[in-house]
């Protein structure tokens, strides 16, 4: 005798009766951004290093500092995300990407607007400090949404 149909039961499925589809192999350009990645994240926590000192002596704040702290944090997790595939996180690099453009962008228009008879030594050295992280995240950015795009579709 078959039991009566019951519209609050879950529904029923036999074990093993999906089909899963062979994970996909990252593919070189998304290691290859990874990588560019984590010297990025890398580079952001040697800043918060070099932050502490200051911090200590009062220069900065603490609260600006746990600011810094917690944007290495967010990277570090949208790295981590990137890395098992989600295509959110690289939206949300897109985001911090297109925001350190504009930083950079505003800092290079900054130097160049300076009052009359103002002028800015620009020392090599922290020329470097603050572009080589953009162009980090700038290559990492392009390696994800244009080779590495395939690899990131249907896998949220």
């Amino acid at each position: 005798m078959t039991e009566p149909h019951n519209p609050y039961a879950p529904p029923r499925a036999e074990v093993g009766s999906g089909v899963v589809a062979a994970p996909i192999p990252r593919p070189r350009s998304v290691t290859i951004a990874l990588v560019l990645l984590a010297v990025y994240v890398v580079l952001g926590i040697l800043r918060l290093v070099a932050l502490v000192r200051p911090m200590n002596e009062a220069m900065i704040s603490a609260l600006y500092f746990l600011g810094q702290v917690a944007v290495v944090a967010i990277h570090v997790w949208v790295w981590i995300a990137i890395a098992r595939g989600r295509n959110w996180a690289r939206i949300v690099l897109l985001v911090f990407t297109l925001l350190a453009i504009a930083r950079l962008a505003i800092q290079l228009w900054g130097w160049q607007s300076l009052p009359g008879g103002v002028h800015m030594v620009l020392d090599p050295y922290a020329l470097a400090v603050g572009l080589i992280p953009v162009l980090l995240i700038i290559v990492a950015c392009i390696l994800l949404f244009v080779p590495g795009r395939r690899w990131f579709e249907n896998r949220d």
